[in-house]
């Protein structure tokens, strides 16, 4: 099994993504850093075993980025394909782990597009619901219980084979950052028929937008204001694919609906928060 890894670099901590190297390169065979930031830092990475340090000249988005990474991997030749954020924290043995419930899984005659890991805040370990959807068990299921099957997997950590790839497609780019995991999930799902797990016994320590803030006695995370333009316009933009789940569709309209209402009355830059929401909307309502 040759892996690579995809990792996506935009204003990081050098000694962040160096202590993430080193715990990569003792799982996969090759490291593709996709770099996203306003400066070059291949100086940093030019020693680096395992590495290959690909800057883009500014930031291009997580889906281009992601796709010159899958380019270079089906071009030389790898089996399967890991996505990794710069903030995540893998475990010892996590791609081991995941190759075996893709291998599993497909032993049984079930399509698989990938595997995905369970994320917990790296504060406050609470686990990460993302809003993804479970798919109930069937009676009779033949995959393990710490297995469950979701609706999309998210980047950070998951394993797609690479053929995969060569199938669907590649990320949409004019996305540019949110929902382009789940999309290419969802349209996989439709168009192939593939099925996507994660393997509950596999947990990641992740940071998601500028943290959790309890409201109500639950737990939101808060998106930074220059992000949630993307939100909006993207939401916008799925809803209307009819690959897109409903159920998606129907909870985001309502969490987007009250973040319209709550941040620019919270938050100090208020006026920053609201002005991106409504560029968002009506972006979003224009044809993509």
């Amino acid at each position: 099994m040759k892996t690579a890894c995809i990792l996506v670099l935009y204003d990081f901590s050098l000694e962040t993504v160096e202590s993430l190297i080193s715990s990569l390169s003792k799982q996969v065979e090759k490291i593709f850093l996709i770099d996203n930031s306003l400066r070059c830092s291949e100086e940093a990475f030019s020693q680096t075993s395992h590495v290959e340090y690909l800057w883009l000249g500014g930031n291009k988005g997580i889906a281009v980025a992601q796709n010159v990474g899958i380019r270079k991997s089906l071009d030389e030749g790898f089996d399967f394909l890991m996505f990794c954020d710069q903030d995540s924290k893998v475990p010892i043995g996590a791609v081991e782990k995941l190759a075996d419930t893709f291998y599993d899984l497909s032993s049984i005659n079930i399509k698989v597009g990938a595997v995905g890991t369970r994320a917990v805040n790296s504060d406050t370990g609470i686990p990460y619901s993302y809003g993804i959807s479970k798919i109930d068990r069937h009676k009779g299921s033949l995959y393990p219980l710490h297995v469950t099957e979701v609706t999309f997997v998210m980047n950070s950590i998951s394993l797609f084979p690479v053929d995969f790839f060569r199938m669907v497609g590649l990320m949409d780019e004019r996305l540019f950052i949110d929902g382009v995991d789940s999309e290419i999930c969802w349209r996989a799902r439709h168009d192939g028929g593939y099925r996507f797990f994660i393997n509950e016994n596999v947990q990641i320590g992740h940071c998601l937008g500028l943290g959790l803030k309890k409201i109500c006695g639950h737990y939101i995370s808060i998106t930074p204001p220059n992000r949630i333009y993307y939100q909006y316009r993207n939401y916008l933009w799925l809803s209307r694919r009819k690959y897109v789940p409903r159920k998606w569709v129907i909870y985001n309209g309502i969490k987007y609906f009250i973040k319209l209402l709550y941040y620019p009355l919270v938050y100090s830059n208020r006026a920053f928060y609201l002005k991106n929401m409504i560029k968002g909307l009506h972006d979003g309502m224009a044809k993509y």
